[in-house]
């Protein structure tokens, strides 16, 4: 462990062992089994990724993923998440105001052309580009839809900027504007599930 350390202190994102040591600008990771520092007192910031994935930044303008061993995984982005596509644990990442999805790895699933990916409830997530977005279903591993409006969502519905919907387990969207309309509704009014 660092000989100045302002705090030691339990993040329950990670596995039991491991604790956060922060200096006064400064935290890293400590194993309190081997009682040793296994990712270094440099970042700024540390959130767990997947597994042995650790999403650090130096400055809170980059942020750079790393393993257990402080070995850089995927390189300084914009912004990054821990998501899953194609049934495999991976990365959102934005680079250059594009957003791309990367594996575990570092490995390219999704190339970095979208204009926005964003997660809903870990189980889709929805992607956007150059006027087509996509509503895709983690767990199944597929696309659902895809919109010439960008797809949004609130906790109960995805939607558009004409019809709020859900999607069945057979991936139909549901409930257009002009049903809601009709039952009194107004786009954006329209909250619970009938």
């Amino acid at each position: 462990m660092p000989a100045k350390v302002d705090k030691v202190e339990k993040d329950y994102s990670f596995e039991d062992k491991v604790f956060k040591i922060i200096t006064s600008d400064r935290c890293g990771l400590y194993d309190v089994e081997t009682k040793r520092t296994f990712i270094p007192v440099v970042y700024k910031n540390i959130v767990r990724g997947w597994e042995d994935r650790v999403i650090v930044s130096d400055n809170f303008k980059k942020y750079y993923v790393v393993n257990y061993k402080n070995e850089e995984i995927i390189k300084a982005s914009d912004y990054i998440f821990p998501t899953s596509y194609n049934n495999k644990r991976c990365f959102a990442v934005c680079r250059n105001e594009k957003w791309g999805i990367l594996d575990y790895n570092g490995k390219e699933l999704l190339p970095f052309i979208y204009d926005t990916i964003s997660e809903y409830l870990e189980k889709y997530l929805v992607y956007g580009f150059e006027g087509e977005y996509v509503l895709y279903n983690i767990a199944a591993g597929a696309e659902l839809c895809r919109e010439d409006k960008e797809i949004r969502f609130n906790e109960y519905y995805f939607y558009t900027s004409d019809r709020w919907v859900y999607v069945d387990a057979d991936a139909k969207w549901h409930h257009d504007y002009e049903e809601d309309v009709k039952h009194g509704r107004k786009n954006g009014d329209f909250v619970y599930p009938l």
